[in-house]
């Protein structure tokens, strides 16, 4: 089923789900870098309708990234500057 995006639309109560580790295949049971979230609670997050921030012709600068604190865990470097859009400073 396809849908059409809103920018009208509040944002959605849950943030996407952070990796964990567990057992294969989506999570690796050692490391937590080589992980994705896990199935029921990304499931919970990709039901919600729209997507927040709204996409737009910028990069998001403003806001924070949510796996901010794994990033830096992987990277061993802290504090990691690293926008939602992803990319570490």
């Amino acid at each position: 089923m396809r849908r059409s995006l809103d920018p009208t639309l509040p944002a959605p109560p849950l943030t996407f789900p952070v990796p964990t580790v567990g057992p294969s295949p989506q999570q690796d049971p050692d490391n937590v870098a080589r992980s994705g979230p896990s199935s029921s609670p990304l499931e919970a997050f990709m039901r919600q309708p729209g997507i927040y921030p709204f996409p737009s012709q910028f990069s998001n600068v403003l806001d924070r990234n949510p796996w901010k604190a794994q990033i830096e865990t992987f990277l061993n470097r802290h504090p990691v500057g690293s926008p939602a859009e992803g990319r570490p400073r």
